[in-house]
């Protein structure tokens, strides 16, 4: 983008004008840090997809190009101020640089909001992508363990004197839906955190996830409450998940839940 390329151009000078200064140099210091942190927001916009960026860029980036052109005037008006003009237009000076940092300042908020918001909607992509990909494996291991039960039974029913097949194992996202109020009610807090941490590392849950359970509810019983829901509505995989780690950090509420 043009723009953004000449406000870079611009800044680039404008950083070497003040450090070249001599006089008043506090404030062209001072003015020479906005310039760099200006500098690297226009380059994060220099490299946003064109198709996120707000519809006020345009507008923003001129009013940027305004404060620059203000800016080198003040450095070039009060760089070479002899000791006399200094004393009597010190109000004045403060007064001017301290307008132009915080028009910078203001400009600098606005321009990284956009980059922000492109960076959460990258995240959030990447998140989906995960999500939809371990709910496709899911679907697919739990047809594959349909048909290998399928062809098992088949099997048996062949054979001369076969027994019976076994009963199916209850389902994990039943029996942690059978389980669900007296889970809310006695696991510890050390137990959900252990659990976060393990489902996590599984990638059963995702960073947000984890996030909401512990951040976004206050109550341990809530927290509760949210992580075997957010696990339930994940299938089978990710039940059977939690309540394998279940058994291994607190066998003693396992057996009491009937899991073990």
């Amino acid at each position: 983008m043009d723009a953004i390329f000449n406000l870079l151009d611009v800044a680039e000078k404008l950083y070497s004008l003040c450090r070249t200064v001599q006089d008043n140099k506090e404030q062209c210091a001072r003015l020479a840090n906005f310039l760099s942190s200006m500098q690297g927001v226009l380059r994060g916009l220099q490299r946003q997809d064109p198709s996120r960026r707000p519809p006020d860029l345009d507008t923003r980036l001129a009013a940027l190009g305004t404060c620059f052109r203000d800016a080198e005037e003040l450095v070039n008006k009060y760089g070479s101020a002899g000791l006399l003009a200094k004393v009597f237009k010190a109000k004045t000076m403060e007064d001017d640089f301290q307008g132009v940092f915080e028009r910078l300042e203001e400009l600098r908020q606005l321009l990284s909001l956009s980059l922000q918001v492109e960076q959460r909607g990258q995240v959030q992509s990447v998140h989906d992508t995960v999500d939809r990909s371990e709910v496709k494996i899911d679907m697919l291991n739990e047809k594959m363990d349909k048909l290998m039960q399928d062809k098992e039974v088949k099997g048996k029913k062949a054979g001369p004197e076969a027994p019976p097949p076994a009963a199916p194992s209850q389902d994990a996202v039943a029996a942690l839906s059978a389980v669900r109020s007296r889970f809310v009610e006695k696991a510890s807090l050390s137990l959900l955190k252990q659990l976060l941490d393990e489902l996590r590392t599984e990638r059963v849950l995702n960073e947000e996830e984890a996030e909401s359970v512990l951040e976004e509810q206050a109550a341990r019983a809530d927290r509760a409450r949210c992580l075997i829901d957010i696990v339930r509505k994940k299938g089978r995989r990710a039940s059977e998940s939690m309540i394998a780690h279940l058994r291994e950090k607190d066998p003693a509420l396992t057996e009491t839940l009937g899991l073990v």
